[in-house]
């Protein structure tokens, strides 16, 4: 089953991509899922994958993908074993490392070299363990801003017993990372019991707190009142840099070189010449150096379903068709 993240309309598209790699179906939902976990995709057909479309087809579609799900979990066998008992999450000590994150970290990072050397400095070299160190990340959309994040977590995860991520879009969505927390320690699986286990923990922990969307005063509610850790902040909205106490930092695009250097990586195939630095370029360019629109780009080349020097025209027309 082939996954993208835009519907096929075209017959002949479809068979172009589907024959080299064996597809027999296509599919959206689950677009750049695995980038975070592996899982098992379960779909009805309701199509041809062209322009023929047969929306009466799509109860009965969603029905036969609910009864084969179904009977792919009766496979599974469930285990009659006692829960553990929860503990207090107060005072709790990590017994070894925790590296707790939702997103995965770009293989190809490149460059951003003095985004991270402004947070190092401030959370690690900076003296003054007396003040809670909160360190804020802010951007537009697709600089990059959780890459970057992730990037120092990798680089100086042995100063740290624990590395946390939250998803702060939306309420539900911290208050169900503080609990996942909770429950890898041990604790309840309540998001107070992962806060109140980062406040008295006596490790030396790093949070970081992406895509913060909250007002300031809802966010700091969510801040562990201890000065043993570290925050990392992201968010596209400049007014929330103030709860940086430790500093803050406005990623915008690449530099020109970083973003073409990025692109050429994630199209794999290309060696870094001059002439293939000069087409990519040109693409880059047009992408706004931004480097979640550069990973984006480089994969129809990576996938062979363009080449390099024919992607502005492949990217032409399909923004036309858009």
């Amino acid at each position: 089953m082939a996954c993208g993240d835009m519907v096929i309309k075209c017959a002949s598209n479809r068979d172009r991509i589907s024959q080299p790699v064996g597809a027999i179906a296509f599919e959206m939902e689950s677009a750049g899922i695995f980038q975070s976990f592996a899982g098992i995709v379960i779909k009805g057909v309701c199509g041809y994958a062209d322009s023929h479309k047969h929306k009466q087809w799509q109860d009965y579609a969603a029905g036969t993908a609910a009864a084969a799900t179904k009977a792919v979990l009766e496979q599974f066998t469930p285990q009659d074993r006692p829960p553990a008992e929860p503990i207090d999450s107060a005072n709790q000590t990590l017994q070894k490392p925790l590296y707790l994150v939702r997103h995965k970290a770009w293989v190809n990072f490149v460059g951003r070299d003095h985004c991270l050397n402004a947070i190092e400095h401030s959370l690690i070299r900076e003296k003054g363990d007396t003040i809670q160190k909160c360190f804020v990340v802010y951007g537009i959309g697709g600089a990059g801003k959780t890459q970057v994040c992730l990037r120092f977590a990798e680089l100086h995860r042995d100063k740290f017993l624990g590395v946390f991520e939250v998803d702060a879009s939306t309420s539900v969505t911290i208050e169900r990372d503080f609990a996942a927390i909770a429950e890898k320690i041990g604790c309840r699986a309540t998001s107070d019991d992962g806060i109140d286990y980062l406040s008295t923990s006596q490790d030396r922990w790093l949070l970081i707190i992406d895509n913060v969307d909250l007002k300031e005063g809802s966010i700091r509610k969510y801040f562990p009142n201890t000065h043993r850790g570290c925050i990392l902040m992201t968010t596209r909205n400049h007014r929330l840099a103030i709860p940086g106490t430790a500093g803050n930092y406005q990623l915008d695009s690449m530099d020109p070189e970083e973003g073409i250097s990025l692109f050429l990586k994630e199209v794999h195939e290309y060696p870094n010449t001059q002439g293939n630095r000069l087409i990519a370029s040109d693409i880059a360019k047009e992408l706004g150096y931004l480097p979640l629109a550069l990973a984006h780009a480089a994969v129809p080349i990576r996938h062979k379903r363009c080449r390099l020097e024919d992607y502005r025209e492949y990217f032409q027309k399909k923004t036309s068709k858009s």
